[in-house]
């Protein structure tokens, strides 16, 4: 779990559009002295991650969110520098858990990585719609008349999302 006092940095990996940015800003709300920022924001701007977090430490904020880290150049090397600086715990976002190990600075012993998986078809009609679905086995998927009942249970949610 994602806890405010981990000694090292989480990074939240997954597919777009899985919720990294909303897991992201609800933790940044849930801890004091939180800012999140997109690693766009500091591109438009021309500010380092490096100086951003040494700025925001600065100004007494101990929990820092980084979000779409991979889009930004070197980000490696300045993570890695204001990390082992020290003074704030620090979660990041990207796509992919193979950028962590890329460019010069390998960041695989100070992180901790968090996988998120989208929704499988049941969580997604539980969530949205509050249907209560078995799991489905690969047996009765391709057991014609198992396959059959289920489609049955699917159905009229079906047609609600038309």
């Amino acid at each position: 779990s994602l806890l405010p006092n981990s000694k090292a940095m989480h990074c939240l990996v997954g597919l777009r559009g899985v919720g990294k940015t909303i897991v992201m800003l609800q933790l940044a709300n849930k801890f004091e002295n939180s800012i999140y920022v997109s690693s766009e924001q500091l591109l438009l701007r021309s500010v380092s991650f490096y100086d951003f977090i040494t700025y925001t430490k600065q100004k007494g904020f101990t929990n820092i969110f980084l979000d779409e880290m991979h889009l930004y150049p070197n980000w490696q090397l300045e993570l890695k520098a204001a990390f082992d600086e020290g003074g704030a715990k620090i979660t990041f976002s990207g796509s992919s858990a193979l950028f962590i190990t890329q460019g010069s600075a390998d960041l695989s012993r100070r992180v901790v990585v968090h996988n998120l998986a989208p929704l499988s078809f049941r969580e997604f009609l539980a969530l949205k719609y509050g249907a209560s679905l078995p799991v489905a086995t690969i047996e009765e998927l391709v057991d014609f008349e198992k396959r059959k009942s289920l489609i049955s249970v699917i159905a009229p949610y079906m047609n609600r999302m038309g």
